[in-house]
């Protein structure tokens, strides 16, 4: 879709992360909610490397709930 309001990525490792949230990363809405399965699992590190390298230079507000990111897009 040409907007994205939310996405939910559970892709364990980096490239299964980071190639979805660069695909998605400029149709987000403002407002939209982005959750990254496994960001907090120290078992697949990818996850959050490729969430955290995406989030660098972003003013996006990231929650950590059990294992699971939750990323706030404001622009």
């Amino acid at each position: 879709p040409d907007k994205i309001a939310f996405a939910f990525l559970d892709g364990d490792y980096y490239r299964s992360v980071a190639d979805p949230i660069k695909l998605i990363s400029n149709r987000l809405q403002n407002g939209a909610t982005v959750i990254v399965d496994d960001y907090a699992n120290p078992a697949l590190p990818g996850a959050a490397r490729a969430t955290d390298e995406w989030l660098k230079g972003r003013s996006y507000s990231l929650r950590v709930e059990h294992s699971l990111a939750i990323i706030y897009v404001k622009r």
